[in-house]
C-alpha cells in the first residue's frame, strides 16, 4: 500500500500509529546497516592479506578469490541496508 501525501490521515491516532511504525522501521534499517557496514570492512580486512606482492598471495589463489566475492556480496547488502536505511529516515521526516 502507497502512502498518498494528499490525503490527510483519518485521525491523530492513525498519525501516531504511522509514527511510531516510522520509528521503529528506522531503528531496524539503521541497526542492519551498521552491522553490515562492520562485516563489509571486516571482509575487506580478511581480504587484504591475499592482495598480490604479499606473502600469502602466492599460495592462496583459491582463498583470495573467495573473500573478493564474499566482499562483493557484503557490498550488495551493505547498499540495499543503506538506502532503506536512508528511505524509512525519510518517511520519518515526512511524517513530521
Amino acid at each position: 500500500m502507497l502512502y498518498d501525501m494528499t490525503n490527510e490521515p483519518d485521525s491523530e491516532e492513525d498519525l501516531q500509529a504511522a509514527k511510531e511504525n516510522a520509528k521503529n522501521r528506522f531503528q531496524l534499517w539503521r541497526k542492519r546497516s551498521i552491522y553490515s557496514t562492520a562485516l563489509l570492512l571486516l571482509s575487506f580486512a580478511a581480504a587484504y592479506p591475499f592482495v598480490d606482492g604479499r606473502q600469502l598471495s602466492i599460495h592462496g589463489e583459491a582463498t583470495k578469490q573467495l573473500l573478493l566475492l564474499l566482499s562483493l556480496g557484503m557490498l550488495i547488502v551493505t547498499l540495499y541496508c543503506t538506502v532503506l536505511f536512508w528511505a524509512s529516515w525519510q518517511c520519518i521526516r515526512e511524517l513530521k
